[in-house]
């Protein structure tokens, strides 16, 4: 409620849904509707978390106001974006190198995976459970930099063509990398990250940009988001390829855990602080460091 609240106000304030505060707010107002109203069975939010969230979407729109109001208040924010055709050397290096990554992209992929390269889900799995052992492990999954970077200079390259790239061919083949390298990754991020810089980017052009004129873009990119949750979910999780045929389910279910779940595991360290002494990727020890020094008590991260 308090999520909704706040977002509504903040929309109240600019009218544009790329408004920073309006969009935490409203990612925010999504999880927790998904929280209250799953159909999994996930305990109530302690009271400590819901002000520890709200007190944040707070903070975070009145730094938004204060920017709005005293440092940005003479800038235009609709943008141009000016489609060159000259100098686009880089632009087409950068093309060019992304597309000399994939080959290597795959080879690493297919050596992480223990198989040869094909669009199965048995792949994927084998794939996703390679690269989560070697991050739990902290070894580098992939061979190089070159190789562990590509996906993200892909994708600075598909927002730069975006912007600039006149020739429309030459944008199909470096958004296509782009998406390509994302979806080889196994994980959500990249491709979570290409959807929303291709939105915004398409976003800002337009001077209105009110819910009422946007409401249908942004309901099909929510379900797209939705639709790609789900689709990597059931291409990388070995529980989706149970013999009882109800993969879809489990993919969907994962879909709202990878929704809601973060939220429910920082409860879950605000209820139970102490239970995660010792563990080095503790959301919350810097600030229990802190307050150990102050109260005398002996956290060990």
């Amino acid at each position: 409620f308090r999520s909704t609240v706040i977002a509504a106000l903040n929309y109240r304030f600019t009218h544009d849904i790329l408004y920073p505060a309006f969009i935490m707010s409203a990612v925010w107002c999504v999880v927790a509707i998904t929280y209250v109203f799953s159909p999994l069975e996930i305990n109530p939010l302690s009271w400590a978390t819901v002000c520890i969230v709200a007190g944040g979407i707070a903070s975070f729109s009145v730094g938004c106001v204060f920017g709005n109001k005293f440092v940005l208040s003479d800038t235009n924010h609709t943008f141009t974006f000016v489609r060159r055709t000259v100098n686009s050397q880089p632009r087409r290096l950068l093309v060019l190198y992304s597309v000399l990554t994939v080959p290597l992209f795959l080879h690493d992929t297919a050596r992480i995976a223990g198989a040869s390269f094909d669009l199965t889900p048995a792949f994927f799995i084998a794939a996703r459970a390679g690269v989560v052992n070697a991050f739990l492990a902290e070894a580098p999954p992939y061979s190089s930099k070159v190789v562990s970077s590509a996906p993200m200079i892909a994708l600075f390259t598909a927002f730069i063509l975006l912007m600039e790239e006149r020739r429309r061919s030459i944008r199909i083949v470096g958004i296509g990398t782009a998406l390509l390298l994302s979806v080889l990754t196994t994980g959500r991020v990249a491709l979570l990250e290409l959807m929303s810089g291709w939105f915004i980017l398409s976003m800002l052009k337009h001077r209105d940009r009110t819910f009422s004129v946007m409401s249908r873009k942004l309901i099909v990119v929510a379900f797209i988001v939705i639709g790609v949750l789900t689709a990597v979910t059931f291409l990388t999780k070995a529980e989706t390829q149970s013999e009882s045929g109800d993969g879809g389910q489990v993919a969907i279910n994962f879909t709202i855990l990878n929704i809601a779940g973060p939220i429910a595991a920082f409860d879950d360290i605000v209820r139970r602080p102490m239970a995660f002494e010792g563990q080095e990727h503790n959301t919350l020890a810097s600030i229990y460091l802190i307050l150990s020094q102050a109260s005398g008590y002996q956290f060990k991260r």
